[in-house]
């Protein structure tokens, strides 16, 4: 159910740079959202890069094509029944990778955290309530 967006102006990086970033994004985010798992399911993630041009990204009214400092943006969805700490771990662990990846500073990056109802995310047409439901009932037991 691993799935994040990432909101960058992909020409002001180099590709070697968002292929590493996407690898290591992908391997921590299984790592986070499973850390009882010894070999976190990274094959359940979905990464995808949302590529804005550089005149369709303003920073304080400014557009990078203009000299706006382009500012990376993320949101990742888990479902709901997740600790607050596991939560905020992934959520800093994304952040962190931004900023080491493509050199920006920290106060740049905003990341949205969605979560959703087992019931109302589906994996192969059937509800992840289901799918998973050995899974989510050892989440919500703590």
């Amino acid at each position: 159910m691993p799935v994040a967006q990432l909101y960058l102006v992909t020409s002001a990086y180099a590709p070697e740079t968002i292929t590493a970033l996407l690898a290591e994004a992908s391997a921590f985010y299984a790592a986070a959202l499973y850390p009882e798992m010894e070999v976190p399911p990274v094959e359940r993630v979905r990464l995808f890069i949302t590529d804005m041009a550089p005149d369709q990204m303003a920073i304080g009214g400014v557009q990078v094509s203009h000299g706006g400092t382009p500012a990376p943006y993320f949101s990742c969805i888990a479902m709901k029944g997740r600790s607050a700490d596991t939560l905020n771990t992934m959520m800093a662990g994304f952040t962190d990778l931004i900023i080491k990846h493509l050199g920006c500073d920290a106060a740049l990056v905003r990341g949205r955290l969605i979560e959703i109802e087992p019931e109302h995310w589906y994996i192969s047409g059937q509800p992840a309530s289901q799918l998973r439901a050995a899974e989510v009932a050892a989440r919500k037991a703590g």
